[in-house]
């Protein structure tokens, strides 16, 4: 169980939704009453209770009185066209990917002839994006942990049959789950840098306790105790405390000045999430002192036009944002026809590397240090 009780209600209704949808509560489809649930979970009643009733709210439960609780009917997506509308919610936080995702996705989506329509989903007001989310049409979502999504993410999870999530991950609640490889792009990052003499290298990243941080944290750790030099890794680890919707950039710059202040644990080059947290950091390299890329290079694990008119412009990590959106195009009208295996809900887009100009070897001999 979460630790937090605000959350119990809706972890207990996305277990059980995932359960509807495996096909437990086969033949008459009755749930086990509020009381037994309580006592499964080790919750109160009014927790247990609260939870079915999102079930029902969601449409994949009814009551009917005294006869119990049971699973909704529904018609299977299989015997039913594809509809001609798609959702496309994403959070209202602006950056440049979200604006580029926009554009891609509403041009994707046209030569399929399909007709688009956005939500932009605030950090306080989520029940639109909630009754969309449950509503008839297909959703692509792009959405982060970060953002505060615990009432959308349970729509997501019973919807699942309809919805396609793009840039995080909830397949292992059976919602089809579109990313960019992480671990194979760090791997190709730390490859890089090192094929050219960096040793050292700094990772700036934001909420480490999501698992997509996790996961790139692993393989910085792995990819450096490869090149030859993991002392002091933790040191070199850089969590930038970025508040939900925050500034990325002055976030990271401050942690960044505090860091080189310090020393800079050594390091020769830093490795950063995306372009926002890429800038941050030239900007204190440039009040250390330092030249980006003569005495201190940077790489950035995302792509996009702020990165490309940075000064200098910055070498990265393309995640194929059009691919990832083709991706869940395709997921989605598969699942309409029944042609989706229901494991099958992680699919991985391969990375590329854009070179720029922000990544030199080290300079004075700084390669074996």
């Amino acid at each position: 169980m979460p630790e937090s009780a605000v959350n119990k209600h809706t972890y207990i209704s996305q277990k059980l939704a995932v359960a509807i949808r495996r096909g437990d509560f086969g033949g008459d489809g009755r749930l086990p009453p509020d009381r037994q649930i309580a006592t499964d979970f080790s919750v109160s009643y009014l927790t247990a209770r609260r939870a079915v009733n999102e079930l029902v709210a969601m449409g994949l439960a009814e009551r009917r009185g005294r006869t119990g609780t049971f699973v909704r009917a529904h018609v299977p997506h299989s015997e039913s066209p594809m509809p001609k509308q798609v959702n496309l919610i994403c959070s209202a936080y602006e950056s440049t990917a979200l604006t580029n995702y926009i554009q891609a996705a509403k041009q994707a989506t046209a030569a399929r002839g399909l007709t688009a329509t956005i939500q932009r989903i605030a950090p306080s007001d989520d029940e639109q994006a909630v009754a969309t989310i449950m509503g008839p049409n297909p959703s692509i979502v792009l959405m982060h942990e970060y953002f505060g999504w615990a009432r959308v993410e349970a729509a997501m999870v019973a919807a699942a049959d309809r919805t396609v999530l793009i840039g995080s991950r909830l397949d292992h609640l059976g919602v089809t789950s579109v990313i960019g490889h992480d671990s194979q792009a760090m791997q190709m990052a730390c490859d890089y840098l090192a094929a050219l003499g960096h040793r050292r290298t700094a990772f700036v990243m934001h909420h480490p306790e999501l698992m997509q941080a996790r996961l790139r944290i692993a393989s910085w750790r792995v990819a450096q105790t490869a090149s030859g030099d993991a002392k002091g890794l933790a040191d070199r680890l850089i969590a930038v405390d970025v508040p939900r919707y925050g500034n990325q950039t002055e976030a990271t710059y401050a942690a960044v000045c505090r860091f080189l202040a310090d020393g800079g644990a050594g390091s020769t080059a830093f490795i950063c999430v995306n372009d926002e947290m890429a800038m941050g950091v030239i900007a204190a390299c440039g009040d250390a002192g330092l030249v980006v890329p003569q005495d201190m290079s940077i790489f950035c694990l995302s792509n996009s036009v702020v990165g490309k008119f940075a000064q200098p412009p910055v070498t990265c990590i393309d995640i194929r944002q059009e691919a990832n959106i083709e991706m869940a195009l395709d997921v989605l009208t598969q699942r309409y026809r029944g042609e989706s295996a229901p494991w099958d809900t992680l699919h991985l887009i391969p990375p590329v590397i854009v070179e720029r100009r922000s990544v030199v070897a080290p300079n004075d001999g700084t390669a074996s240090r």
